[in-house]
């Protein structure tokens, strides 16, 4: 049994990669509700990016890896990294800006 799995993730590198890696975002996605929500009330929608993102980020890693289009992988797993990307440098600098504008105030 252990054989043919090593076997499948020699010849399936990136899929195996991808579904070792897809769990991560559900745990990204649950950092960021407990962080975003817990105790707190929801007053921003933009807190909920992140947690979409997670979900909606290993749902289509998940699936993309069943069929067996390196073009449609490949097309995939860059739109869900750049996004990652870009959802993290945006969140970075909201936060940043929170931060200034508290110091300010207080």
């Amino acid at each position: 049994m252990l054989g043919r799995l090593l076997l499948w993730a020699r010849r399936h590198s990136r899929e195996a990669v991808a579904l070792a890696l897809a769990p991560g975002l559900v745990a990204l996605a649950f950092d960021a509700a407990i962080s975003h929500w817990a105790g707190k009330d929801f007053d921003n929608r933009l807190q909920a990016v992140p947690v979409v993102y997670g979900v909606v980020g290993f749902v289509l890693m998940t699936l993309v890896c069943i069929p067996s289009s390196r073009t449609l992988f490949a097309w995939t797993a860059r739109l869900v990294g750049g996004a990652g990307v870009v959802i993290g440098l945006v969140g970075t600098v909201v936060h940043l800006q929170e931060e200034q504008g508290q110091r300010r105030a207080g």
